[in-house]
């Protein structure tokens, strides 16, 4: 008798315990991976229909120069139009997996500073937010994700 009050009660206490989470808010966004900022008619008809407030939008590419043994800045985005104000801009870098591979453990740091000084020149508006972009393999796993963690220690959300 004893087990079936105890089996009772925690059949009670489970089942007042569980809450339905609310629902996560889904936002459309889109990426703007092309080196000139300017948008078609069709590119602004679509993201009113769809509602868009958000658009990542590649500013640059980080690329290994063999000649000279080092990462550039490559690929810089234009803006041939000013940014609508009702969008929230997330700005993208890629990285090269030779870029990632070919640059040097001490150097990672540099990159970090790069990146966040590339995109300070480009952005025309202010921004909470960066995205970096890189196919790393298992050999440059290591340093992409040191480079990420650099740029944690800023206040922007990666």
């Amino acid at each position: 008798m004893k087990y079936r009050i105890v089996l009772f009660i925690m059949l009670i206490f489970s089942l007042s315990s569980c809450q339905k989470k609310p629902l996560k808010q889904l936002e459309t966004a889109f990426y703007y991976w092309k080196s000139n900022f300017k948008l078609s008619e069709l590119e602004r008809n679509t993201l009113a229909e769809n509602q868009v407030r958000k658009l990542y939008i590649k500013f640059f590419d980080i690329s290994w120069n063999v000649a000279k043994r080092d990462f550039h800045v490559d690929a810089p985005i234009r803006f041939s139009e000013k940014l609508p104000d009702s969008y929230q801009i997330i700005p993208v870098v890629f990285i090269t997996n030779q870029a990632i591979k070919n640059l040097p453990k001490t150097a990672i740091d540099s990159l970090a500073k790069t990146i966040l000084l590339g995109i300070s020149k480009l952005s025309l508006k202010p921004y909470q937010e960066i995205q970096i972009d890189c196919d790393w393999t298992l050999s440059t796993k290591q340093k992409y994700f040191t480079l990420l963690k650099i740029l944690q220690k800023t206040n922007l959300h990666l």
